[in-house]
């Protein structure tokens, strides 16, 4: 209280003299809050000039530390290049290696699969691909054409230049189609394309007349020569594959190859390669030879079903480099969505062998051959249960 008082004389005091001064205490008033308007004016001025000084510290911090993240970027894309490089270069030393003739073993001198290895047979026969439309050796067909915007008279019809088939409401077959005893396939206009006839087989089709097959227009075949076990990973040959081979070719029929692959590394592809190359020795293979990359048999638990792009992408290639190498052509066989999914076809620069069980092709990177069903009759005969994977090359 004593303290309050005192503090209260003092101001009184201090007033007093001013006014005698002839100091108006209105003025001392303005005065010291000009004083204050000054003071906070300074503060609020070295604020904002401590907050630009902040701000740009903090943009030289984050251009700082962006132009150091790119830099990082940049050194690791260069890493990841030569390592790529290198790999690439391991890779095609190691293919070459493979493809040397003076390294091929005898095909007799492996040992026929024990039914353990046939267990891992990872050759999962789809089934129920797309129902080809079959005509009746009578010209009609039950309406299976397509409305295109061309009609015309039931039956075969040029129309400039461009042979059309039109079935009994006069709409034009579209697609692949069995008629005049063998299988043709018309665009989406409904126009013949010139097409080769093939089929693919192993031993689950089981001892085939290559004649018959011969007969109904078949031009060429891809012979499956063995597989990977999806477990164990053991090399398989195929029991009918030397039987196959022969057979088409003493009929006529061109013949390539393909292997159905559970490598998971580089060099399993290349192992792969190898192996075929010892099975098909002596035989005119002028198709491809082809590796085959699917799931596997074993519901999804096989030895390769679960790897990555990238190692998957890298077992391709050493299989094709060896192919390349011992002056095949090498190939790659998978659906569609395989392609899309599972492998990096930016580093795969091969032919392709492409499973699409539709009524047109649609895959944007092309192809050269194209399975177009599982499900072929290569009679016709409703009778004849026997079921093919059905092939066309475009002429």
């Amino acid at each position: 209280m004593k303290k309050k008082k005192i503090g209260f004389a003092i101001m009184a005091c201090f007033a007093s003299l001013l006014f005698f001064c002839g100091v108006p205490l209105g003025n001392l008033y303005y005065s010291m809050a000009t004083v204050n308007a000054a003071y906070m004016g300074e503060v609020s001025t070295a604020k904002q000039e401590a907050d630009r000084l902040q701000s740009e510290s903090a943009a030289a911090e984050a251009k700082k530390a962006e132009e150091e993240a790119k830099k990082q970027a940049e050194e690791d894309i260069k890493t990841q290049e030569e390592e790529k490089k290198k790999r690439d270069a391991e890779i095609a030393a190691a293919a070459k290696k493979a493809a040397d003739a003076a390294n091929r073993k005898p095909a007799n001198s492996y040992k026929p699969p024990t039914e353990e290895e046939k267990k891992e047979d990872t050759d999962n026969r789809p089934s129920g691909g797309d129902t080809i439309p079959v005509i009746p050796d009578d010209g009609s067909s039950n309406g299976s054409g397509v409305d295109t915007g061309t009609v015309g008279k039931p039956g075969w019809q040029t129309i400039d230049g461009k042979k059309y088939y039109f079935d009994s409401d006069g709409k034009a077959l579209v697609g692949p189609a069995r008629l005049d005893n063998t299988y043709m396939f018309f665009d989406s206009d409904g126009v013949l394309q010139n097409t080769s006839l093939g089929i693919d087989v192993s031993y689950h089709n089981g001892k085939l007349d290559w004649k018959e097959i011969k007969s109904i227009g078949v031009e060429f075949a891809m012979i499956r020569v063995g597989y990977r076990g999806y477990g164990a990973g053991t090399l398989v040959y195929d029991e009918q594959y030397k039987n196959n081979i022969k057979g088409a070719l003493e009929n006529g029929i061109k013949v390539g190859v393909y292997f159905f692959s559970q490598a998971i590394s580089a060099e399993e592809g290349i192992e792969e390669a190898s192996f075929v190359l010892d099975l098909i020795q002596g035989y005119n293979i002028t198709l491809p030879v082809c590796i085959d990359t699917e799931t596997s048999g074993g519901n999804g638990s096989g030895r390769a079903d679960k790897i990555s792009v990238a190692d998957r992408t890298a077992a391709m290639k050493g299989f094709c480099e060896t192919i390349a190498a011992a002056g095949k052509k090498p190939m790659i066989y998978a659906s569609t969505s395989w392609f899309y999914s599972h492998l990096d076809m930016s580093q795969l620069p091969y032919m392709i062998w492409q499973a699409q069980w539709m009524s047109q092709p649609n895959y944007k990177l092309g192809f050269d051959i194209w399975q177009f069903t599982s499900d072929g009759s290569l009679t016709g005969d409703e009778k004849d249960k026997r079921r093919f994977d059905l092939n066309f090359i475009f002429n």
